[in-house]
């Protein structure tokens, strides 16, 4: 069974640049169009104020969430998992690999007050137990996450 969450990996990133992008020009437009000086000064920057507001609280909704990119395949003998954030600047990407005779289980592991879910693996390497750092599996939809959780489970020695 392969997973790949490319597709929502490339709509999450076009829809954060999008808002991104909309804050931008509706910022430009209400300097240029709305009067500095005059009868409500305080409307300006009340307005600015309020959008500059709206878009720190999608952006750090977006860090808060921080979802990676997850392909997992466990065609063959082993367990692949390649996985990266989506964080805007710390594109770092990882993959692990592990032999299906050697994978010993995953725990769920739930984050930031429950709104990131993680996967933490282990496996037996050299008769001691290993785990990985955690893959952030928040994008998979429930039945893509309901259906690599039974398959960890059936997987497991």
């Amino acid at each position: 069974m392969v997973i790949d969450t490319a597709g929502k990996a490339k709509t999450f990133r076009i829809v954060s640049r999008l808002i991104s992008l909309i804050f931008l020009i509706t910022f430009a437009a209400t300097l240029v169009s709305l009067p500095a000086y005059g009868e409500f000064p305080f409307e300006r920057t009340f307005l600015l104020s309020l959008l500059t507001a709206i878009y720190a609280v999608t952006i750090s909704l977006r860090f808060v969430l921080s979802p990676f990119y997850v392909y997992f395949n466990d065609e063959g003998n082993m367990l692949q998992f390649k996985y990266f954030t989506l964080h805007p600047f710390l594109i770092q990407k990882y993959a692990i690999e592990i032999p299906k005779n050697e994978f010993t289980g995953y725990e769920l592991v739930r984050t930031n007050l429950g709104l990131r879910l993680a996967l933490k693996l282990k496996r037996i390497h050299k008769g001691k137990e290993v785990t990985y750092p955690l893959i952030r599996i928040s994008l998979l939809n429930k039945t893509e996450r309901q259906q690599l959780l039974d398959l960890l489970r059936k997987t497991a020695i």
